[in-house]
This record gives structure tokens, C-alpha cells and sequence, in this order.
């Protein structure tokens, strides 16, 4: 079949070859921009196939002894490959550093693709290739907005439709903008003009803020230093006028279309930055856990799921590329990955002499540069799609500059190759194996580093003993909360009441705030007669709520026995709601003794409000239990005082100010 190939393209000459790949490379991603971010297993196996095609095409074309690269570059891409399995060793969950590290295969064999093709007008053709490439995006991106019943029929997070308040095809616009910047300004054109309003038009449509900013500093920093013609002028003046305009009528609709209380709420807290701060947060914690060689690559959804310190305030990203390498791959990846950019930057200052089109390569340098500044605020670079692009703009500035045309090859990319092509074949077989005979032990034993297949196996064999997959689970999935879960039920379907424990435990302090494991976690509390339940419950607390709370949950300590009552008490009774979150149960513990100990009940109650203060009815509680319990009537009445200065808990302490108050538990569904 080879020979076959190679008499009918005899014909095709070099130049034309490399035309082709690079065609071929944009169709295929092409296809990628309907399917989500890098966590679907969609994405991985899709991406590994046009790889594979990519690369089947050009050893049939061009029958490549890949270029040699420079001696630098060349060694840090080696040594970020070694950092990668040095971190995968010790990673939480071998299962997803080992897709995570297909990923980075597929990104060098990219880039060394385009390394060979750029020397023969590959930068151009790129160049070319990737505009009509945003440009289709953008027309196929407009199809989601008018035909809204696309998006059931397509994975979600994808790079077209909105998601959490924008698009992602901000994260192409991003990269594009200088390429566009130097077609309006390098053509004669009337449409030119045309081109840029079009351009600014889908940048808006986006709805993404920090997008918006990154082009607008780039366009002002080109104003300020490029060559000031008159027409260059106005189009940047027109083109700022134009972001400018759509975010302030973008603005005006949002503050004209809500109501007087969600818009007020919308302009004074600043939702998306908050929760960013959060996932930046939890990566630093992750960081902290783990210095050295961090949790693992492709690791950080666990890392978020640990250190999350509200419900639901996880992700699957850092929206952080630094503080996520830093999270998944310690001090030893960021200085790996930091050294291969630096290696990529020095080479080509250094070789920029040679250029030929340097309008091109400077403008892709600068897009370059823009995706990964704007990866320092978005989870741009998780996007398969774009980690590709970014890689391949790479290997052609790379391939642009490369002056060496002597020496041995490596065979590193021979390697890679190889190593995507297996994790492929057992990829599909697996899903196969799955899919169409129903077998999931074998399709679970043929890929035991994919979640979703680990899961599958998990819950068909949740009856019976399954001693090879647990083995194999703790290898690939040593610390997934959801993993974990699943092995302790089979623990205590089996009887084994000391590994249910143990993998219960370990499942809930993987991922603290998740009330199925946190009530799976209580059920095996109540079979303790040893007294551990109100020190295990403690040893929750201090993972699960935020650290300034920590001192608070240490002074609950000389309680733990009265804790240990409680728990079982109203677990197993008349108040089984204790299962279902933190605060619920510290209300409840408290309600059991505040004629007892009303000292514990206001402790408890006390971390209760301080968890989660915008809960009115919970100041109310405490107001209660002075009045009734401590016969403190003042101390009341300041508790409801202080609440008041709370907007959302204001109304509900107005309403008990200066009124007999009624003995606490009257609010037992208020907190639920």
C-alpha cells in the first residue's frame, strides 16, 4: 500500500507535499473545535487519531529524517519529558498523568512535524491556513448561536458554544489577532477595514472580559511603537472604538435587563475573578502539599476537589497555566517547562537575522506570547484544539530558523509516535470491548488508566471480590475520591468492615465537600464502639472548612466524646439530615446538647456561622441559645445586631430584634 501511495504522488513536488500535510493538519482540528476540553475522553482519542493520521501522511509524502534540532531546545524538550515521568511516579492518579502525558507526546510530534515543513514556505502557508481556520471557526460558531439545537448533539465545553458566561473561541481570536493586524495593514484592499470591524465583532460576541483587555493592550502597544501611518491610526482608533462601544452597550443590556437586587449583586461581586481566586488558591495548597514534583500531570481536579473549601467550588483546571503546572508537576515542572520556552525564545533571537518573511514570524511569535499571557488568567492551553495550534506555530518558527541541515537525527519523534499509537489501540479496543460485547472487565483491564472505564468495572463487579482491579486502581487511581468510593462499597458488601473504613476515609478527605461521600463516611462512624466518631468528625472539619475556621475547630476537642453521641444519635434517629452537609451537622450536634452543654452548642454553632455567615436563620440559633440557655438577654440581642450588618441575613434577624425569642430547633428546616 505504501509503494502504492508513493508512484501515484511521485508527481507531487516537495513544496506541494507540505501544502497538503498542512491542509490535512487544519482539517482535522477543524472537526476538534465541536468537541470539549482535554478531560473528554472524546478529545484524547480523536486527537491521538489525527496525529497518528498526520504523521502516516507525511512518512508516505516526504519519507522524513526528522531536522535536527538545536542542541538546546533538543535537550529541554528532553528534560521536560523526564520531569513528566519523574512526576508521573509519584503521581495521585497515574490514570490521568498518563493521559496527560499522550498530550504532551501529541504536542512535540507536532511541532516536530511543522519543524520539517516550515523551511519549504510553510510559515506563509501556516500563516494563511490559520486565518481561514478562525474565520471558519467564527462562521461555525454563528451557527451555534442560530441554531441552538446543535449544541445537544455536541460534547459541552467545546470552542463554540458559550459556557459559564463566554465562548472559548476568545482563545483563538487571542492567538489570530496579530496575523490579522498585519494582513489589514500589509494589503491595499478596501476590504481590509471590513476584515478588522469582523474580527472585533466575533472578539465581542465572546463575552470574554479578559480577552478583550489582552487585544486592546496589544493593539495600543503596536499604536505606540509601530510605523504611525495615517491610515494605521484611524483603523486602531476604530477598531478600540469599537471594543470600547460593544462593552459599554454589552454593559448597559446586562444592567437594564436584570433586576434591581441581581444587578446590584452582579456589579459589586465580581463572580468570575472571585472563583478564579479560589482554583488559584487550591493550586497553590496543592503546590504546598507536594513541592518537589507536585500531585501528578493532568492531576489537578483532584488537587481542587481536596483543597475546595465550598461545595461545588471545584474544577477540572487551575484557569492558570503556571500556578497548574506548579500544582501538578512541583518546582521540577515549572523550571522544566520555564526552561523549554526560555530555550525556544534565546534560539530565536538569536537566529533572527535569517528571516525571510518577518512580518509573519513576528506576528506569530506575538500570538504565541498573547495565548500563553491569556493562560495565565484561563484554562486556554486544556483545550486540545489550542494546545495543538500552539505547538505547531512553535515548529514552524522553530523549522524557519533552523539553520542545521548535517548531523544525526534523533529518534525521539519515531518514539512518540509509537507511544501515541499504543495508547490509541488500547484506548479503542478497550471502549470497544465495552461498548459492543458488554464486557467491561476486559475493556477495564485494557485501559486501566481511563476513569470511565475504571468506574463502569467498579460498579458491575460491586457484588463480588475483585482483588486484580483493586490492585490495579490503586496503582492508576491511588487518590480519586470517586475510585475510592466505589472499592469501600464492594469493602462493605464483602464484610470488611476495617477496609471500608479505611477507603471511605480516604475517599472523603480526597474530595471533603461531597455529601455522598461524606454520608457513606458518617454511616461507618455509627458502626464505631471505640469513640473515634467525634475525632474522625473533627479530622473532617479541619480539612473541609477554611483554614481561619481551624482554630475554632481545635477548641471542639474536649467534646469529641459528646460529638461521638451525637453523631450516632441522630444519624441513626430522627434526624438523619445529618449525612447531608458540614454545616447541617454541626447545627444538629449542637442542637442535641444545648441544654446540657450549651458552651459546645454555641462553639459549634459559633463555626457554623463563621462557614457560612450569609445564613440568617443560624444567627438566629445562636441569639436563641443565649436567651434560653445562658439567660443572656443583651448578648441575644448584639448577635441579631451584628447579623443586621449582613445584606443577605439582615432581613431575617430584623424580623426576631427586640421579640421574645422562642427556644432553639424551631429553625431546624431554615438550614437545610
Amino acid at each position: 500500500m505504501k509503494l502504492l501511495f508513493q508512484r501515484v504522488l511521485m508527481w507531487v513536488n516537495k513544496t506541494q507535499r507540505s501544502r497538503f500535510i498542512t491542509a490535512l493538519f487544519f482539517f482535522l482540528i477543524f472537526f476538534g473545535l465541536l468537541l470539549g476540553d482535554g478531560k473528554q475522553g472524546l478529545v484524547e482519542v480523536y486527537g491521538a487519531a489525527s496525529i497518528l493520521v498526520l504523521w502516516v501522511f507525511h512518512v508516505i509524502y516526504n519519507k522524513p529524517e526528522p531536522t535536527p534540532l538545536p542542541k538546546q531546545i533538543h535537550f529541554s524538550w528532553v528534560l521536560l519529558f523526564v520531569a513528566t515521568a519523574v512526576s508521573t511516579i509519584a503521581s495521585i492518579s497515574v490514570g490521568f498523568s498518563f493521559s496527560w502525558i499522550v498530550r504532551l507526546l501529541s504536542g512535540y510530534v507536532v511541532y516536530r512535524l511543522f519543524v520539517d515543513l516550515a523551511p519549504n514556505g510553510g510559515e506563509r502557508l501556516f500563516s494563511r491556513c490559520l486565518l481561514i481556520f478562525i474565520g471558519a471557526a467564527g462562521a461555525l460558531s454563528l451557527c451555534y448561536y442560530l441554531f441552538p439545537g446543535i449544541r445537544s448533539i455536541t460534547p459541552s465545553m467545546n470552542l463554540l458554544s458559550a459556557s459559564f458566561g463566554h465562548s472559548h473561541l476568545a482563545d483563538l481570536l487571542v492567538f489570530v489577532f496579530p496575523l490579522v493586524l498585519v494582513e489589514v495593514f500589509s494589503s491595499k484592499s478596501r476590504l481590509r477595514i471590513g476584515l478588522l470591524v469582523m474580527y472585533f465583532v466575533m472578539l465581542l460576541s465572546t463575552m470574554a472580559r479578559a480577552s478583550w483587555a489582552i487585544v486592546m493592550l496589544y493593539a495600543t502597544f503596536v499604536f505606540r511603537f509601530a510605523n504611525k501611518t495615517a491610515f494605521y491610526k484611524k483603523a486602531l482608533i476604530a477598531a478600540l472604538s469599537i471594543v470600547v462601544i460593544g462593552v459599554v452597550y454589552i454593559g448597559l443590556a446586562r444592567l437594564f435587563s436584570l433586576g434591581e437586587e441581581t444587578t446590584r449583586e452582579f456589579y459589586t461581586r465580581p463572580r468570575s475573578l472571585e472563583v478564579r481566586v479560589l482554583y488559584w488558591q487550591q493550586a497553590l495548597d496543592g503546590f504546598i502539599d507536594s513541592p518537589l514534583l507536585g500531585n501528578g500531570p493532568g492531576t489537578f481536579s483532584l488537587v481542587s476537589f481536596r483543597h475546595q473549601r465550598y461545595p461545588t467550588s471545584s474544577s477540572w483546571f487551575a484557569h492558570s497555566q503556571p500556578l497548574q503546572i506548579l500544582a501538578e508537576m512541583g518546582v521540577v515542572g515549572i523550571v522544566t517547562f520555564g526552561f523549554l520556552i526560555f530555550s525556544h525564545i534565546r534560539f530565536w533571537y538569536k537566529q533572527r537575522r535569517l528571516l525571510q518573511n518577518s512580518q509573519t514570524h513576528t506576528s506569530l511569535i506575538w500570538g504565541l506570547a498573547l495565548v500563553f499571557i491569556y493562560s495565565c488568567f484561563e484554562f486556554v492551553l486544556d483545550y486540545f484544539i489550542v494546545w495543538l495550534l500552539f505547538w505547531a506555530a512553535a515548529g514552524v518558527i522553530t523549522g524557519t530558523t533552523i539553520n542545521i541541515k548535517s548531523g544525526q537525527p534523533d529518534k525521539s519523534i519515531k518514539v512518540a509516535v509509537a507511544a501515541i499509537g499504543i495508547f490509541y489501540f488500547f484506548w479503542v479496543a478497550g471502549s470497544s470491548a465495552g461498548i459492543f460485547m458488554k464486557r467491561h472487565d476486559i475493556a477495564f483491564f485494557l485501559a486501566p488508566f481511563d476513569t470511565t472505564q475504571s468506574l463502569i468495572y467498579m460498579s458491575d463487579v460491586v457484588q463480588n471480590k475483585h482483588p486484580l482491579g483493586e490492585r490495579l486502581i490503586s496503582i492508576f487511581h491511588r487518590k480519586n475520591p470517586r475510585l475510592l468510593y466505589e472499592i469501600s462499597k464492594t469493602k462493605k458488601n464483602e464484610g470488611n468492615i476495617v477496609a471500608y473504613g479505611n477507603y471511605s476515609k480516604e475517599a472523603v478527605f480526597a474530595d471533603p465537600q461531597n455529601i455522598e461521600l461524606l454520608s457513606h463516611y458518617l454511616a461507618y462512624l455509627t458502626l464505631l464502639e471505640d469513640g473515634r466518631a467525634g475525632d474522625e468528625m473533627l479530622q473532617l472539619l479541619r480539612r473541609a472548612l477554611p483554614k481561619h475556621l481551624e482554630s475554632q475547630v481545635n477548641a471542639l476537642q474536649p467534646y469529641a466524646r459528646e460529638i461521638d453521641a451525637s453523631i450516632k444519635h441522630y444519624y441513626t434517629n430522627e434526624r438523619p439530615r445529618l449525612r447531608e452537609r458540614y454545616l447541617s451537622a454541626l447545627y444538629v450536634i449542637g442542637l442535641h446538647h444545648w441544654q446540657s452543654a450549651p458552651q459546645l452548642t454555641l462553639s459549634l454553632w459559633t463555626l457554623a456561622k463563621d462557614t457560612l455567615p450569609d445564613l440568617g436563620a443560624i444567627h438566629v440559633e445562636i441569639a436563641r441559645l443565649y436567651q434560653h440557655s445562658m439567660h443572656d438577654d443583651s448578648a441575644a440581642q448584639a448577635v441579631l445586631q451584628k447579623c443586621t450588618a449582613i445584606v443577605s441575613a439582615r432581613k431575617q434577624c430584623e424580623d426576631f430584634m427586640n421579640t421574645e425569642l422562642l427556644p432553639p430547633g424551631d429553625f431546624y428546616d431554615a438550614l437545610y
